[in-house]
């Protein structure tokens, strides 16, 4: 929520560029305490922890950038095409760290990582005079939004946003959890240092499938009910992880990410039903709904009525 207020707020270039030269500087002394033998698990777990804090400033700051990257009738195509980058990059990304963290070493992995950071920073430091990156809230707007305040009570009084974002938020944790245990899956299987990058792999794979396949028709089942069977569905994929087979995990790791497509895809549908009460939480709702991490394209459902909502890429 932070993250959506800020963004909302302040300069968005900034507050990418800032972002990115923290997180570049944090990963890089991971490598560096590396190579002096000073590596302990402390550090890690405290880098971890600045990944957490300010993933959703990229996460859902560069979305919120793309309209002043392109004018607005290149804008889906933009939205597209970015959401398309995500989920490959994603999948892709996952299989390519796990083959380096099994070839050239995890150390080696992260200092790349770290200058990946750069080179976003400086790519946007080279985007100079962006229309719009500096969203146009003025002092009487400003007073008017009265800061988290509002939206926090706004979300506590309509039980669409209530209920979106206890399930997000409940989905996030297990999700997280999921993680930590990937590796020692992964390691049960024998799959070697790069395993539980094919498993993340596997999950993406799955998520960007569900984004596809809800892009190519309009979804007709009501939300509600959507959104309850993408649960049930999601947590038998998980119980494939019980299965001595790095097969079996993999295909239920695909079919939990193509649920949580699904649940993105409905639960913003669901907000956007109601969009005439909810008002400016733009805010709000770009962490909330950007947190789970599916490929974005499946974020923006038009809905044509809470029980038959017309998928699109817009935003």
């Amino acid at each position: 929520m932070l993250a959506g207020w800020a963004l909302d707020r302040y300069d968005r270039r900034r507050l990418l560029a800032g972002d990115s030269l923290v997180r570049a500087a944090v990963f890089a002394t991971v490598p560096v305490a590396a190579a002096l033998g000073e590596l302990g698990v402390t550090q890690l777990y405290l880098v971890a922890a600045v990944y957490g804090l300010l993933k959703m400033i990229s996460l859902a700051g560069f979305p919120a950038l793309i309209p002043s990257l392109v004018p607005a009738e290149q804008l889906t195509a933009a939205n597209a095409l970015e959401s398309v980058s995500f989920g490959i990059a994603g999948l892709v990304g996952a299989v390519a760290a796990g083959v380096a963290v099994a070839t050239v070493g995890p150390g080696d992995v992260v200092a790349f990582d770290a200058v990946s950071y750069l080179v976003f920073a400086s790519c946007l430091a080279a985007a100079r005079d962006l229309a719009g990156a500096r969203p146009a809230i003025g002092r009487a707007a400003g007073q008017a939004a009265g800061g988290l305040g509002p939206v926090l009570r706004l979300v506590a009084r309509e039980p669409v946003l209530r209920d979106t974002t206890v399930m997000f938020a409940l989905f996030n944790v297990g999700e997280g959890m999921l993680l930590v245990l990937l590796p020692r899956r992964a390691a049960g299987y024998g799959l070697g240092g790069g395993g539980y990058g094919y498993l993340v792999a596997a999950m993406t794979a799955g998520e960007l499938l569900g984004a596809l396949a809800l892009l190519r028709r309009p979804w007709r089942a009501p939300l509600t009910w959507s959104i309850v069977a993408a649960s049930l569905m999601a947590a038998m994929a998980v119980l494939a992880l019980l299965v001595p087979s790095p097969w079996a995990a993999m295909i239920g790791l695909a079919g939990l990410g193509g649920c949580a497509a699904a649940m993105v895809g409905c639960g913003q549908a669901a907000i956007d039903a109601g969009r005439s009460k909810l008002g400016n939480t733009s805010g709000l709702r770009k962490p909330m709904i950007s947190s789970i991490s599916p490929p974005r394209s499946v974020r923006t459902c038009k809905p044509s009525g809470m029980k038959a909502p017309a998928c699109s890429t817009q935003r």
